[in-house]
């Protein structure tokens, strides 16, 4: 986290980010059905001797397997927000290595997930200090317009009354 907070201030406009900004992700996506089926596709099915023979094949094995093997178990409202695994498999250590695998997997997408959703909100930013940056540029140049006009019409009403140099007041400093 500490790299993520490096240029994270209020003078750049994004909030530091929290360990819990960052599990919400991770359990949001621990708990999808993509979540099982990535599992599923990228570490159950290499680890077959033999493949299904077709999708429907394939398909059964899925919904079997992600019935049986495989269980996420949410966390009650009064528990801590701890999320259980529960992966069954042939040997403790394969049951170890698919579980860490699991877990590798989601933290993946929920990192790209976060990325994602960071980019657009920096994007965000971006545009609204481009919007506000023009808009106050818009307001500067019209009001140097609008002070050049005033100093013209000054300088025709001086020429006109024949004054040459600005008037000073005792006890005044002039205006500019």
């Amino acid at each position: 986290l500490l790299q993520l907070n490096v240029e994270r201030n209020p003078l750049t406009g994004l909030n530091p980010v929290s360990p819990e900004d960052v599990y919400k992700y991770f359990s949001k996506e621990i708990l999808t059905d993509a979540a099982k089926i990535r599992f599923f596709n990228q570490v159950y099915l290499p680890a077959l001797a033999e493949q299904p023979l077709d999708d429907l094949a394939k398909l059964r094995m899925q919904k079997e397997v992600l019935k049986k093997q495989v269980q996420i178990i949410e966390p009650k409202p009064k528990d801590r927000q701890q999320i259980q695994l529960r992966i069954e498999a042939p040997s403790s250590d394969l049951a170890v290595a698919w579980a860490n695998n699991f877990l590798k997997l989601t933290q993946a997408e929920a990192k790209k997930q976060w990325t994602e959703d960071e980019r657009s909100s920096i994007n965000l930013t971006i545009q609204h200090a481009e919007k506000e940056l023009t808009e106050r540029r818009a307001l500067a140049k019209k009001a140097r317009d609008d002070r050049k006009i005033q100093l013209k019409e000054a300088l025709q009403i001086a020429q006109a009354v024949g004054q040459q140099g600005p008037q000073l007041m005792q006890g005044q400093l002039p205006r500019q």
